[in-house]
């Protein structure tokens, strides 16, 4: 994340070479946060389970305070970004409304229910022998023990972090970078396109989680691709709802919701990608929730609430881009425009 500047105020949105290296610092910053926040989340974590004494209950304590540690660390770091307080930066995100959510929350939960009942009774009619239904997630794979930690982390802890940090922090960065060379609608379409890709592509760090075979990954290959398919569509849903309603709540609910009822697909799921019992559930929730992303863009066509990064508090362009140069119109006057313009102009007068 860079450091907090003044806001330099923008022309027209610009494109061209300007446009591509904005982009691509875009990106860079937001490889950059997951990074830290991956690294944080791993010393946290583990320096909360070093400094707690073991107690029944511990582990899901330790988990606590190192998902508290690493969010008050992207949220300081934010703030310094924007150059405001951590405490600014969560009110912004509405962190105290708990329980002011919209009807999509509703709707999600009863489509997963009405889903999950469906999918059940398709296996039935089948006769499917695939194992598309566990609770093994929440329990110890080597002892096979409840994990009060596992279940927290499934439906309080992980929906909360994840959405805190990937909507509320990350999102915010890479908008406030695109929106230097975009006016605000680009630059939230262009933060959605990273911010989601970078949120499923990071799935992929599943086939290194250790099973209970050594050297063998606990999710299987067919799991991580749903994972990461899936994980574009429902990311860009939540991303669109914090966007309308301000409110990472909103998310947090919907994450926890879809968490609830992905937990019972075995991490281990192997079957034939033309099998029905599969193929046909896989499809519904890519079907349902485009139609969820549809309907979600077409609210925020009529107006956002998204207040982390206001106006005034853009990035700067880069400093490259910036700097101001003279050129000379077709009508022989003078006239000074940025580099980037420049650029451009030169282009296109090289095409005619």
């Amino acid at each position: 994340m860079a450091p907090a500047s003044r806001r330099v105020e923008n022309s027209a949105p610009v494109g061209g070479i300007e446009w591509r290296a904005v982009w691509t610092v875009a990106v860079l910053e937001a490889s950059l946060s997951i990074f830290e926040y991956l690294c944080g989340l791993m010393w946290f974590g583990s320096a909360a389970s070093d400094l707690i004494p073991a107690f029944p209950g511990s582990k899901v304590l330790s988990s606590i305070v190192g998902s508290t540690a690493i969010v008050a660390w992207v949220v300081w770091r934010l703030g310094g970004t924007i150059g405001i307080s951590a405490q600014d930066v969560l009110e912004r995100m509405r962190i105290y409304s708990v329980w002011k959510v919209s009807w999509f929350v509703w709707l999600v939960l009863s489509i997963h229910v009405v889903s999950f009942a469906l999918t059940r009774g398709l296996h039935y009619m089948l006769g499917s022998d695939l194992v598309i239904f566990t609770l093994d997630n929440y329990y110890e794979p080597t002892t096979g023990a409840f994990d009060p930690k596992r279940a927290a982390e499934i439906l309080i802890l992980g929906p909360i972090r994840e959405e805190i940090f990937f909507r509320g922090v990350m999102f915010s960065v890479v908008y406030r970078r695109m929106a230097s060379v975009s006016n605000s609608q680009q630059a939230r379409r262009q933060a959605i396109q990273i911010s989601c890709g970078t949120f499923a592509s990071l799935h992929a760090l599943n086939a290194f989680s250790s099973g209970e075979t050594e050297g063998q990954s606990r999710y299987s290959m067919l799991y991580i691709s749903l994972q990461i398919i899936t994980g574009v569509v429902i990311a860009c849903f939540y991303t669109l709802r914090f966007l309308k309603t301000g409110c990472i709540w909103e998310t947090i609910w919907l994450h926890a919701t879809h968490n609830l009822f992905a937990s019972v697909i075995p991490t281990d799921l192997r079957a034939s990608i033309f099998d029905p019992s599969f193929l046909l559930p896989t499809l519904a929730t890519m079907v349902i929730h485009s139609g969820l992303v549809y309907a979600a863009w077409g609210e925020i066509e009529k107006g956002v609430r998204f207040r982390v990064v206001e106006e005034h508090e853009k990035a700067d362009r880069l400093s490259a881009f910036s700097k101001q140069s003279t050129v000379e119109t077709q009508s022989g006057e003078q006239k000074t425009v940025s580099d980037g313009q420049s650029g451009n102009q030169s282009e296109a007068r090289r095409r005619r």
